[in-house]
């Protein structure tokens, strides 16, 4: 499943379309050819070495309601968006291409919340 968002054709829409790829195998317990006992054991193995950063957005009464997790920078710029409902956009810019894609990324979402949750101290 993924859906194309406002995407200008070329390179940034292939790029997000491989990370959304990637996150799919995340729910099949892979990463990097390599199979996990979890999805989540996956997911924990991608974030060691592709999650570079995480941007958090709060209510005004202090709870959760947005998880940004930044997966590379300088080339391509993109960042993964977990919604909390087992899905994730995937958003690269490059140069002056745009895309966004969104896609099914169960265990990365369920990451994402879970380690958002535990810095924050949001629920």
């Amino acid at each position: 499943m993924g859906t194309d968002t406002d995407t200008d054709r070329g390179y940034a829409e292939d790029y997000a379309r491989n990370i959304a790829r990637e996150l799919a195998e995340l729910d099949a317990g892979r990463v990097d050819d390599e199979t996990h006992e979890t999805p989540y054991a996956a997911v924990l193995a991608w974030a060691e070495g592709a999650a570079l950063d995480a941007e958090y957005t709060l209510s005004a009464a202090g709870g959760l309601r947005g998880v940004s997790i930044l997966r590379t920078s300088g080339g391509p710029g993109c960042w993964v968006d977990a919604h909390g409902d087992g899905t994730a956009t995937v958003r690269v810019t490059f140069g002056r291409e745009r895309a966004a894609y969104t896609c099914r990324a169960e265990a990365f979402d369920a990451w994402a919340w879970d380690y958002a949750e535990a810095i924050t101290g949001a629920r």
